[in-house]
């Protein structure tokens, strides 16, 4: 059983009210992933549990969208890397790099910094934070798969969508999906939100509401 559920507990992640999610979208409920970032211990007990299951995948580059998902490949990147010889698909003989994706216009990502030229020809395995409505995911996946390399799945903390890993998984186009946390939260366009409707102040704490 993973522990996502407890950590998110333990650091107030957490959020009830009225917020702007990254979509443009509005929800009474929001995951604030920074706050996980906050305790690297914690971090690392994540990023090991999705290691467990997405060392089988045998990625060559871990990559995540700026900013929490290149903090979290990292950690993944670190786990996948230890001479933990209890994982039959540990390597010594093999080098796993860690990367992320830059936001270009849009909903579109790019790969800088040379990172293009790193994944070309490589296993790339994705990770996200947080799933809301899986565009930054699907927009990493296009910019790995632009630059000739082949993704292996995504990873991801929290799935918040409501929709299972291998409805996720068509929608994004790859083979698999594994999320440490399903969630159920509700989220509307503007013109549908209750909560505007019954007129409950929008954070400016966290969220897009700024």
């Amino acid at each position: 059983m993973s522990n996502a559920a407890g950590i998110l507990e333990r650091v107030g992640a957490v959020r009830q009210g009225h917020f702007v999610l990254a979509s443009g979208n509005h929800s009474p409920t929001y995951v604030n992933k920074d706050a996980i970032y906050t305790r690297p211990l914690w971090t690392d007990t994540l990023a090991c549990e999705i290691a467990e299951v997405c060392g089988e995948w045998r990625p060559d580059v871990v990559l995540g969208p700026v900013i929490g998902g290149a903090l979290l490949a990292q950690w993944v990147t670190y786990r996948l890397s230890l001479p933990l010889h209890v994982y039959k698909w540990f390597d010594p003989n093999r080098t796993i790099l860690a990367a992320y994706a830059d936001r270009g216009v849009g909903k579109f990502f790019v790969l800088k910094r040379g990172y293009g030229e790193l994944v070309n020809g490589k296993r790339v395995l994705v990770v996200e934070d947080v799933i809301t409505t899986g565009a930054s995911a699907v927009g990493v996946v296009g910019a790995v798969r632009r630059c000739g390399g082949s993704v292996v799945g995504v990873a991801a903390i929290v799935n918040r969508t409501g929709k299972s890993a291998a409805d996720l998984a068509i929608g994004m186009d790859i083979s698999v999906v594994h999320c440490l946390l399903d969630m159920d939260i509700p989220m509307w366009p503007v013109a549908d939100c209750p909560l505007c409707k019954q007129g409950v102040s929008i954070s400016t704490n966290l969220g897009k509401g700024l």
